[in-house]
């Protein structure tokens, strides 16, 4: 079992190498996108009662998936929520 979590960790650090420290900049190497979209799902984990049910969970991480994606494509977030709900929502573009 040991082994096999070790093979899992190692593949997963050679897919994702640490972000390289830039010259001249000092304190914590700044997140990557990805790292940014688990920060609050993993927080809210946290937080007592937060997630109710397994329900609750999954629609706010739809939710939550669908605004990152449009933040990264395009930035507006008001006017794209603006026209979600009046029941136009944007399509995000899959690569």
């Amino acid at each position: 079992m040991r082994t096999r979590y070790d093979t899992i960790l190692s593949t997963a650090e050679a897919g994702n190498p640490p972000r390289p420290r830039r010259p001249g900049t000092r304190g914590r190497v700044t997140q990557s996108p990805a790292e940014r979209d688990l920060r609050i799902p993993k927080l809210k984990q946290k937080v007592p009662g937060c997630f109710r049910s397994n329900t609750g969970a999954g629609d706010f991480a739809i939710i939550r998936s669908y605004l990152s994606t449009l933040r990264k494509q395009s930035g507006d977030m008001f006017n794209l929520l603006v026209l979600t709900f009046q029941g136009r929502p944007p399509m995000p573009q899959l690569e």
